[in-house]
């Protein structure tokens, strides 16, 4: 079994990005597949230069091949989206383990993505640790949101990293959930 790498991405690895992106998408996947995980959003090369050059791409590799990656944004350049703007307007009043998240700099984690094959084995850890060790002393919480029906993900991120639950909310018509993790503890774990 070959060395799974982690690190930061580069332009190199935007083709096995987004490969592993349509592969995932949930336009793409169908029955069964659905309750294993999905991606609700696609990112364009444009937009994975734009998430690169900012906060970061992180990616799995195992021997020339992208097994996973997780993307970070600052909210300023998040907010361009229509769904994470709604997100950040609910949350300028919620405070997430006694502190105002209004006074805490944030920034916004995800998606993340991991290849079918690869699932259960770490992959998951190994991402959200370089992206921590990346960002540590810069950011104080970071804020995801999941899709209600992405139970794994969801699953995933509550009982292998301690995210918690903050909001739940709806958009377009989809139901999501937010969550949450103070960079210090989610780092120490």
């Amino acid at each position: 079994m070959q060395i799974i790498q982690y690190r930061k991405a580069t332009s190199a690895d935007f083709e096995g990005i987004l490969l592993l992106q349509h592969q995932n998408l949930l336009t793409t996947l169908r029955g069964e597949d659905l309750s294993q995980g999905f991606l609700s959003i696609e990112f364009t090369r444009e937009q994975l230069h734009k998430i690169s050059s900012e906060l970061g791409i992180f990616v799995a590799i195992q021997g020339r091949k992208i097994i996973g990656y997780l993307m970070a944004e600052s909210i300023e350049l998040a907010v361009g989206s229509p769904l994470i703007a709604h997100l950040l307007k609910r949350l300028k009043d919620f405070v997430f383990e006694d502190v105002s998240l209004s006074s805490c700099s944030l920034f916004v984690y995800g998606p993340v993505c991991i290849d079918k094959q690869h699932r259960g084995n770490g992959i998951l850890e190994g991402l959200s640790n370089i992206m921590l060790q990346t960002l540590k002393g810069q950011y104080d919480v970071g804020i995801a949101f999941v899709p209600e029906q992405n139970l794994r993900s969801l699953h995933a991120h509550q009982v292998k990293l301690g995210m918690q639950i903050i909001d739940e909310f709806e958009f377009n018509g989809q139901k999501y959930r937010t969550v949450a993790f103070k960079i210090k503890e989610i780092a120490n774990r």
